[in-house]
């Protein structure tokens, strides 16, 4: 045949995007106040994203040991060779970021309309990244002096809540963890997925001084105390925890539970509820000088043991009638409802303990109406 016989041929692009640039982590502000951050990821050649939605599952981003989820993939509407990941949380200035991509698409056919991947025009995808993560730049001015986050903010030792109501959960293998629920008023910390409080060692400090506590919980932590919960079995991991809520378990206060709620009023004073009897070793090593903890049900039949006596420092456990709703008008025949009622059955409320957990020299029982606790290596009682 002729020339005007020859087959026409099209080249067919069959290269598949790499990475072009490394990639950046940056934070996006509005009105001088840092809203979200985004990580930007420059490719070789211009993008199709068929199913942005579906590829946030696809993103993987680890800072500080944390991993950070990614809210949303989109292509960056000025340059389209870039691919934008919005963060769920905001990562400090400092930290080592890692970046990994799992390209997850069979690829059978060329850039189908529902394909989860990175793709450039002609359909070619991303490729996994491996064992080999991307490692973004860092390019975040985040610490812990900036206001009007309403993220969850990463740092290497812990995290710190945003402006709004947060949930955080302590992570045992991390050994000693920071977390600071932030300018929320309703902020919860799970320290543990399972049991209760029983068998943690609990203090507190109330002192930005204190060098057991990490930098930018002294720089966030205000006037509020942070509190500590020490579990010797799990290697002494150690959770300081400031939040208007912690939780134990399942945290319930159901009779037939086993978790532990503890609640933390405005005046910094960790409060047990619910119903449930406690069983709660208060480590006075772990208070600072100067410094209170207030402990209890309210509910009574509590145990609570100063796990640290030894040292031969003197701590008081103080009853508060107000706390118990009590008043000369509301349970006048309660013994805390007024002195004079407490001086004339001081003997039948205050009693040395001759048997029991834990008996030590001076371990006493405290009865009240419908309740009886247990106090051991505790020095004073105050009743208020």
């Amino acid at each position: 045949g002729g020339a005007n016989d020859a087959a026409a041929s099209q080249a067919v692009d069959t290269v598949a995007p790499t990475l072009a640039a490394t990639p950046v982590l940056r934070d996006v502000l509005d009105g001088g106040v840092v809203v979200r951050q985004e990580i930007e990821i420059r490719l070789s050649e211009s993008l199709s994203l068929a199913n942005p939605t579906a590829l946030t599952s696809q993103f993987g981003v680890i800072a500080g040991g944390y991993n950070v989820s990614v809210a949303s993939v989109a292509l960056s509407p000025t340059q389209s060779d870039r691919v934008i990941l919005t963060l769920s949380d905001v990562i400090t200035k400092g930290l080592g970021v890692q970046l990994r991509y799992n390209n997850l698409s069979v690829d059978a056919e060329r850039a189908p309309t529902t394909e989860v991947a990175v793709q450039d025009v002609a359909g070619n995808d991303l490729a996994t990244t491996g064992t080999s993560p991307m490692r973004p730049t860092n390019s975040s001015n985040v610490d812990a002096t900036f206001s009007g986050i309403t993220q969850t903010r990463v740092f290497s030792e812990g995290k710190l809540g945003g402006s709004g109501n947060d949930t955080l959960s302590f992570t045992a293998s991390r050994g000693t963890e920071f977390l600071l629920g932030g300018a929320g008023t309703g902020d919860t910390v799970a320290v543990s997925a399972s049991g209760s409080a029983n068998g943690w060692l609990i203090g507190a400090s109330s002192s930005i001084t204190d060098p057991a506590l990490a930098g930018f919980v002294r720089t966030a932590m205000g006037s509020a105390p942070v509190f500590s919960f020490v579990n010797p079995s799990a290697g002494f991991a150690t959770a300081y925890v400031q939040a208007e809520t912690i939780t134990f378990g399942n945290g319930s206060t159901a009779a037939s539970s086993t978790g532990t709620t503890f609640t933390v009023g405005a005046d910094g004073v960790l409060q047990i509820g619910g119903s449930l009897a406690q069983n709660l070793s208060i480590d006075t090593e772990l208070v600072g000088s100067g410094s209170s903890l207030r402990i209890g049900s309210g509910a009574g039949n509590d145990i609570i043991t100063d796990s640290a006596d030894w040292t031969g420092r003197s701590d008081t456990v103080v009853y508060k009638a107000a706390s118990l709703g009590l008043t000369s008008t509301n349970g006048a025949t309660n013994p805390l409802a007024n002195v004079n009622a407490l001086l004339s059955n001081l003997t039948q409320v205050v009693q040395q303990t001759t048997s029991g957990p834990n008996l030590v020299d001076n371990s006493i029982t405290v009865s009240l109406p419908g309740q009886t606790d247990t106090l051991v290596g505790v020095e004073r009682l105050r009743f208020v």
